[in-house]
């Protein structure tokens, strides 16, 4: 398995992330909107300001629930780590 990282900044890192969670879910039929609690872990305490400009772009007004961690990764060079939970909504 190919463990390298996006390069870039926390936010492109963050942007990135954030993308191909969105791809996953377009996958299974879904969009932005189904995501109910993200988890966040980062690098840095200090980056958090820059994180959460990206974030708050990316997710607009509806932001989902969230936690964040300041950790080390288990990917060399990843600045942030992201997981979501999403919802398949009845229609």
């Amino acid at each position: 398995m190919d463990r390298t990282v996006i390069g870039g900044d926390i936010a492109a890192q963050t942007t990135r992330c954030l993308e191909r969670l969105e791809t996953v879910l377009v996958e299974h039929g879904l969009d932005r909107s189904a995501i109910v609690k993200v988890s966040v872990w980062l690098t840095d305490r200090s980056s958090f300001a820059a994180f959460n400009q990206a974030y708050a772009l990316f997710f607009g007004e509806q932001r989902p629930a969230r936690s964040t961690v300041i950790s080390g990764l288990a990917i060399d060079g990843a600045l942030v780590e992201i997981d979501a939970v999403a919802v398949r909504r009845a229609s």
